[in-house]
This record gives structure tokens, sequence and C-alpha cells, in this order.
């Protein structure tokens, strides 16, 4: 079974040394195979208690911006158990997913030959408003169906720098929160050809 961690940085703009941020490199990826679920829909569980249940919703709310961008080809079941999710969707306390880096997002996944068999995210749950947390969500679900390059537009869903609002200084929010864009869906077929064709 193979395993990658795929990760969208968060550079809040406090951070940044001067306005244009730098792009994190992609290792090469030319062997890779093309990833995909067998079937659809996907079983995902995403960790709520009473306090995280708003924003277990807006996770899922990014999922939803796939799930309406493929015409609904693309579709998922909401399981309350852990054990038998496909994608399991954590939330780690704090800003960032770590002290070491300013990263909010990440993904886990495991497949066999192309086939994905296990997606697991974390996310920090302390990174921005809740437009920044479904947009983080949404990248993330990105990967866990089988992208696994970054785009270069930035654009793109899949673009791998989210700038976060930092209201203590200040800096202004993107004027429109990242969907999932024609190029996203491109990225997202290579892994179904056959149900995401045009």
């Amino acid at each position: 079974m193979d395993k990658r961690l795929l990760a969208l940085l968060a550079l809040p703009l406090a951070l940044q040394n001067s306005p244009a941020l730098a792009q994190p490199k992609e290792p090469a990826r030319a062997s890779a195979p093309a990833l995909h679920w067998a079937q659809f829909p996907v079983r995902v569980y995403v960790e709520a208690n009473g306090e995280r249940d708003q924003k277990a919703l807006i996770v899922l709310a990014g999922l939803d911006e796939w799930v309406d961008a493929s015409h609904e080809k693309i579709c998922y079941i909401r399981t309350r158990d852990p054990k038998v999710a496909d994608i399991t969707v954590r939330f780690v306390a704090g800003r960032f997913l770590s002290a070491d880096a300013p990263v909010i997002g990440e993904t886990e996944v495991d497949w066999s030959g192309s086939t994905m068999r296990k997606a697991t995210i974390r996310l920090a749950e302390g990174a921005g408003t809740l437009e920044d947390l479904q947009a983080t969500a949404a990248h993330e679900f990105g990967h866990a169906l089988g992208i696994q390059q970054h785009s270069s537009d930035q654009c793109d869903l899949m673009f791998p720098v989210e700038v976060l609002h930092d209201s203590q200084i200040g800096d202004p929010l993107p004027e429109e929160a990242p969907y999932v864009t024609a190029h996203d869906l491109s990225l997202l077929a290579a892994g179904y050809p056959q149900l995401l064709r045009r």
C-alpha cells in the first residue's frame, strides 16, 4: 500500500517578508498513478462533538463544492462511525497543525495500485474564518478524492497557498474565496475519465 501526505500551506500576511507569496516546491510525481475511489458514494466521517458541530457542517460544505461542480457524479454519505469511513476529517486545536510550519490543512492518502483505500484530513480549527475553513476543507477534499498535484493558477481551488485574514493587522480578505474551477475538475478527471469526461 502506498501512502502520501499532501498539505495546503497557510501563510498569514503577518509572516511574510514581501507581498509576493512563494509557491512551495512540488515533489516530482511523474510515476504517480492517477488515483480514484473504486465507487461512489464514499463514506465520510467528520469529527464532531457539541462545539465542533458547526465546523463539521462547514467542512462538509467544502466537499459539497466538489459534488456540485461534478453534477453529483462525485458523492458521499456521512457516517458517524470512523471505523467504516473512507475519508476521515480530524480537527487539531490551534491556528496551525504544528508549531514548526504555518500549515492549516493536510491530507494523508493510502492507495493500492491506483485505487484509493483511505484518506485522512487534518484541519487546524483556529485558522481564520469559517470561510477559510471551508476553502481549506474543499482543497483538502480535492486531495482526498485523488488529486495529487497542485494547480499553478491562483484562481483554482487546488492552488497550494491560502492567505488568511489577520484582523489584528488589518489585512484585507481576498475578494472571493477559491472555488472548484473547470481546471480543478480536469485535475480530478485524470482519475475518473469515464465519470467526468466532457
